[in-house]
C-alpha cells in the first residue's frame, strides 16, 4: 500500500522483469524510467498511469550485442492511449513501437511521432515491404558484381571496383517487395550520420575470400584501400547491429568447385543467424548455392521486421523523390516544401528528418545551402577521395593535418571539371557534417586522419600541459572503437576548441580559458599483444579507449560535461564501459559553473583555446636572421641575452626555442599567440617571408582588431625600412602580391601532385601576407615607435618594458 504513493520509479537494467503488469496500481506515479530493461515483453497497464508526466524508455535492442531474441514491441494501441490521453506527458528514450517506423522511436521523437499520427490520421497509411540489404567487405572481392547479379544483370569485369558508397533499388522477378542495397566499400565515415542506419532490420552478405585474409594494404587506380580478415568484419558488424543479425558469409569468386572453403569464422561462433555459402558472380550457375539461403533469409527477415505504418502523403513524396533521384542531384528546400505540398504533407521538416534517417536523402537542417542531397553516392564520393586517395592524406600528413579550401580543392578535384563552385562548397560541407574534417579558423580545417602521432608533438603538449597532475582521469572503453568515432569525437571538440590546440591523430589538449582548466583527450587501440592478453571475440576486431583528463579551477565540471557530451551522443549507437581512474565526482552532486544551455548541448560548454595562463609575460622576439658576423645580428643576440635574465619576462625567438628537427613553422605560429611580441622591422624583414608570415600570424590572432594588434605588437622600425608613407606600404604589399602570383603559376605549370603540399601551403600563407601587409603595416605606423637609425640595446630592452608596464596598468 505504501508504494501506491510514490511518485517516481527508476528501474535499469532488470532481466527479472518481464510485464509490467500491476504498475497501474501507482496511482500517483508521475515519473517513470525503464531503462535497459531487455526481457520486458508485456507493457500492459502502462497507459493507466494517468498521472504520468516523464516516460523514459531506453532499450536499444537493435545495437544490444547480447541481445539474441527478436526484440517486442510496445502495443499500438498503448502508445496511442499515451499520446492522445497524456497531453502532459514527455516521452524520451529507445524503443519499438508496433506500427511506428525505428527512425521515429530510436531515439524517441515525440513531436514527429504526433506528426506521423496526425498525417495517418488525415491521410491514411501504406506499408511498403521494402528490406535493405547491406554489403560488406574487401574491396575487389565482388560486391558490385554481385549486386549486378541480384538486379538481374549479368557478370561485367568492364566495370570498375565501387569506391564510397553505391546504391540501389530493385524488386526482384517475380516478388512484391524492393530491395535497397547498400555497398559501403568497408568506411564507416556515412554510418555516423544516420543514428540507426546499420541495425538488425536490415540482411547483411559478408564477403571474404582466401586471399584477402590479411590487412595489406591494396592500391586500386588512385586509391589505397586497407585489407581485413573475415574475423574483423564479423566484429565490426556485431559491434554496430548485434549478436542476432542475419548475415549470410559468401566465399566470392569460387568459379570452380574446387575453390570453395570453410569460412574462417571464430569459435564459438559470434553471430546467431550466420550462414555459410559460395558464389560465383563469373559463371552462370554461381549463385545456385546461395540463392535459396538468401530468399529463406529475406522472407525471414521481412517477418522479422513485421509491419510498418507510413502515412499515404509520405510514401507520394518519398516516391516522388526517388523518381526525381533519376534527374537531379539536389533538391532545393523551397521545392522539397512545394512537392509536400502538393501531397498534402502537414510536417514538412519531420518527414526531411524521417527521409534522411531512412538513407532516401542526406538532410541537415540550414546545411547544404539549404538543398537536400539525393545523389548521396556523388555527395560522399568527395570524402573518399580525402580518405583513400594515394596522395591525399600523406600531402595533407606533410602539413599536420592542416589544410584550407583552396589546397583540398587543388588536391582532390582540380581535374574534375563537372565539378562546380558550389559542388565542392557542398563537398566540404559534407566533410565537416561526417567528420572527416573540422574548421579551427576562417580558412583552416584539420582532417583527423592525416595528423601526426602523439609522440611527434611533445614539444606542443609539454607547453600546454605543463606537466600538470591530472585532478580527473576516466577511460572509455570500448569493445570496437571505430575509426569514424575517433574522428568524429575530436572533430567535436576540435571545431569548439579552434587553432591554438594541439592535435595529434586523434587526440588533443588545450588550455580553456573560461572554465579555467586544462584538457586532455586521447584515443588508444589496443595492440596485438594486448588483443590476444583479453582473448575475447570482440578482439579481433578493433578494441580500445578513449582517455579524458581535466585539471584546473572547473576541471570537474569540464570532464562531467566531456562525458556526458560522449554519452549523448553515442556515436554509431557505440556503448562505453566508463573506468574512472582518478578523481570521479560525487554523482549526488549536480554539477553547476557551465551555462544550462550549454549543459545541454553535447560539447557546447567547450571555448575555444588559448596558451595556459603564467605569472610571466611571454615575449616572442621576431626580427631578420643574419650571420653571426653581422652587427644588426650581434645586437639582437645582446637584447635576447639580457632580456633571457629578466625574471618577470619568458623570451623566446625562433633561433633558441627550436630544436633540430622542430618546425620553423610551429614557432611562428606561437608567434601569433604571444602576450607580446618584440617585433624589429628592417628592410630585410619586410621582405623576408618568415617575418611577414609572423606578422600576418600576429594580426591573424588579434581577429583583424587594431586595438588588440597594437596592445601586443611593440615594434623597433629601423631606419631601412621603408613604411612611412602609404606608397612606401603599397610597394612592400605589391611584392607580396608579385610572389604570390609567380609561385602560382609555378604550380598550374607542375600540378600540385608534383608541387607538393608545402608548396600549396606557402602559397595561402603569401596569399594571407598580402592580405594583411596593408592594415598591419598602417597600425604601426600609428603607433609610437622607437625608431632607431641603427639597433640599440639598451634602448630597445626599455621600450619593451616600458609597454609592457603600459599594457599591464591599462588592464588594471
Amino acid at each position: 500500500e505504501a508504494l501506491t504513493q510514490l511518485t517516481s520509479l527508476t528501474v535499469s537494467h532488470c532481466d527479472a522483469l518481464t510485464s509490467l503488469s500491476g504498475l497501474e496500481a501507482l496511482t500517483h506515479l508521475t515519473s517513470l524510467y525503464l531503462n535497459g530493461c531487455n526481457a520486458l515483453l508485456d507493457y500492459v497497464g502502462l497507459d493507466q498511469l494517468h498521472n504520468l508526466e516523464v516516460l523514459q524508455i531506453d532499450a536499444r535492442y537493435y545495437h544490444q550485442k547480447n541481445q539474441h531474441s527478436d526484440p517486442s514491441r510496445v502495443p499500438w494501441s498503448i502508445m496511442k492511449n499515451l499520446l492522445l490521453n497524456m497531453p502532459q506527458l514527455s516521452l524520451s528514450g529507445s524503443i519499438n513501437m508496433e506500427y511506428v517506423p525505428a527512425e521515429l522511436t530510436h531515439p524517441i521523437d515525440q513531436t514527429a511521432l504526433e506528426d506521423w499520427y496526425f498525417e495517418i490520421e488525415q491521410q491514411g497509411y501504406s506499408n511498403p515491404k521494402t528490406l535493405k540489404v547491406m554489403l560488406l567487405g574487401n574491396g575487389q572481392i565482388g560486391k558490385t558484381q554481385l549486386v549486378r547479379r541480384l538486379r538481374g544483370k549479368s557478370f561485367d569485369e568492364s566495370i570498375p571496383s565501387t569506391h564510397g558508397i553505391q546504391i540501389h533499388h530493385f524488386t526482384p522477378d517475380g516478388e512484391d517487395f524492393e530491395i535497397k542495397s547498400w555497398d559501403f566499400g568497408g568506411q564507416d565515415v556515412y554510418l555516423g550520420t544516420h543514428s540507426l542506419f546499420i541495425d538488425n532490420r536490415a540482411l547483411y552478405l559478408l564477403l571474404w575470400h582466401p586471399d584477402y585474409e590479411n590487412n595489406n594494404l591494396v592500391l586500386d587506380e588512385q586509391l589505397t584501400i586497407r585489407n581485413r580478415p573475415l574475423s574483423y568484419w564479423l566484429a565490426y558488424l556485431k559491434s554496430l547491429a548485434g549478436a542476432n543479425v542475419q548475415v549470410l558469409v559468401c566465399q566470392s569468386q569460387c568459379d570452380n568447385p574446387g575453390d570453395d572453403r570453410r569460412a574462417p569464422i571464430p569459435h564459438p561462433v559470434p553471430l546467431d543467424a550466420l550462414r555459410e555459402t559460395v558464389i560465383s558472380n563469373k559463371t552462370p550457375d554461381g549463385l545456385s548455392a546461395f540463392t535459396p539461403l538468401f530468399k529463406r533469409a529475406v522472407a525471414h527477415q521481412l517477418d522479422r521486421n513485421g509491419v510498418v505504418w507510413i502515412p499515404n502523403s509520405w510514401f507520394a513524396v518519398e516516391e516522388a523523390i526517388q523518381e526525381l533521384c533519376t534527374q537531379q542531384k539536389l533538391l532545393h528546400y523551397s521545392d522539397y516544401l512545394a512537392l509536400c505540398d502538393k501531397h498534402h504533407v502537414a510536417a514538412p521538416g519531420t518527414l526531411a528528418n524521417y527521409l534522411h534517417q531512412a538513407g532516401v536523402v542526406f538532410y541537415r537542417k540550414h546545411h547544404f545551402d539549404n538543398q537536400l542531397i539525393l545523389d548521396q553516392a556523388w555527395a560522399l564520393q568527395g570524402i573518399y577521395l580525402l580518405l583513400e586517395r594515394k596522395e591525399a592524406l600523406p600531402l595533407l600528413s606533410a602539413s599536420n593535418g592542416k589544410f584550407t579550401r583552396d589546397t583540398i580543392e587543388q588536391l582532390l578535384w582540380r581535374y574534375e571539371s563537372e565539378y562546380s563552385k558550389q559542388d565542392k562548397s557542398l563537398f566540404l560541407e559534407m566533410m565537416q557534417q561526417c567528420g572527416v574534417c573540422f574548421k579551427v579558423d576562417d580558412d583552416d580545417y584539420i582532417a583527423p586522419d592525416a595528423l601526426p602521432d602523439k609522440a611527434y608533438k611533445e614539444t606542443d603538449i609539454e607547453q600546454i600541459w605543463q606537466d600538470t597532475d591530472a585532478e580527473h582521469h576516466v577511460r572509455l572503453h570500448y569493445d570496437f572503437l571505430h575509426d569514424s568515432t575517433m574522428r568524429y569525437l575530436l572533430s567535436k571538440i576540435g571545431e569548439k576548441a579552434k587553432a591554438a590546440a594541439c592535435y595529434w591523430r586523434y587526440g588533443c589538449c588545450y588550455y580553456d580559458a573560461k572554465s579555467q582548466s586544462k584538457v586532455w583527450f586521447d584515443s588508444t587501440l589496443l595492440t596485438d599483444k594486448e588483443k590476444i592478453e583479453t582473448g575475447t571475440f570482440e578482439n579481433y576486431g578493433q578494441p580500445g579507449f578513449i582517455d579524458i583528463k581535466t585539471a584546473g579551477r572547473n576541471a570537474e565540471k569540464l570532464i562531467c560535461h566531456l562525458l556526458d557530451s560522449i554519452k549523448g551522443v553515442q556515436h554509431l549507437e557505440q556503448k562505453s564501459r566508463i573506468e574512472w581512474q582518478k578523481g570521479q565526482p560525487d554523482s549526488s552532486q549536480k554539477h553547476k559553473g557551465l551555462s544550462p544551455e550549454s549543459e545541454l548541448t553535447p560539447f557546447g560548454a567547450l571555448e575555444p583555446a588559448s596558451l595556459p595562463p603564467s605569472t610571466r609575460s611571454a615575449v616572442y622576439f621576431s626580427y631578420a636572421w643574419g650571420e653571426d658576423t653581422d652587427e644588426r645580428q650581434q645586437t639582437c643576440d645582446q637584447i635576447y641575452n639580457k632580456l633571457s635574465e629578466e625574471n618577470e619576462l619568458n623570451i623566446y625567438r625562433d633561433k633558441n626555442a627550436t630544436k633540430p628537427g622542430d618546425s620553423i613553422a610551429a614557432f611562428e605560429r606561437k608567434i601569433g599567440q604571444a602576450d607580446f611580441v618584440l617585433l624589429i622591422m628592417s628592410e630585410k624583414s619586410l621582405y623576408s617571408v618568415h617575418c611577414m608570415n609572423e606578422l600576418r600570424l600576429i594580426y591573424e590572432r588579434s581577429q583583424q582588431q587594431q586595438s588588440d594588434f597594437v596592445g601586443r605588437v611593440i615594434p623597433v622600425v629601423l631606419s631601412d625600412a621603408k613604411i612611412s608613407t602609404r606608397i612606401d606600404k603599397f610597394k612592400v604589399v605589391e611584392h607580396w602580391v608579385s610572389q604570390g602570383q609567380e609561385l602560382e603559376d609555378l604550380i598550374n605549370k607542375v600540378g600540385l601532385e608534383a608541387a607538393g603540399a608545402e608548396s600549396a601551403n606557402e602559397r595561402q600563407m603569401i596569399r594571407s601576407i598580402s592580405n594583411c601587409t596593408m592594415n598591419a603595416l598602417t597600425w604601426i605606423g600609428d603607433l609610437i615607435t622607437e625608431r632607431q637609425p641603427e639597433l640599440q640595446v639598451d634602448a630597445t630592452i626599455e621600450l619593451l618594458k616600458k609597454r609592457i608596464e603600459e599594457q599591464k596598468n591599462r588592464k588594471n
